[in-house]
């Protein structure tokens, strides 16, 4: 995927995050800065069942806790 180029330590930090039994991440900055290309390769190239909620403003936690719930 070539949004991940040059992002091997931000794969690397989900890597290790996810090997210490981290369950819930929170990957922020500004519009265009490549967060969702970076969560989508790693999550393809974890190839595990994780689900990615994208696109979460932060206005509804309502909504946040129903979508972790499912």
């Amino acid at each position: 995927m070539p949004g991940a180029i040059g992002r091997a330590a931000e794969l690397s930090g989900l890597d290790d995050a996810a090997t210490r039994g981290v369950r819930l991440f929170y990957v922020h900055g500004a519009a265009g800065e490549g967060k969702t290309t970076l969560v989508r390769h790693w999550l393809e190239r974890r190839q595990a069942p994780l689900r990615f909620l994208d696109d979460w403003t932060g206005d509804d936690e309502d909504a946040l806790i129903a979508a972790l719930r499912d």
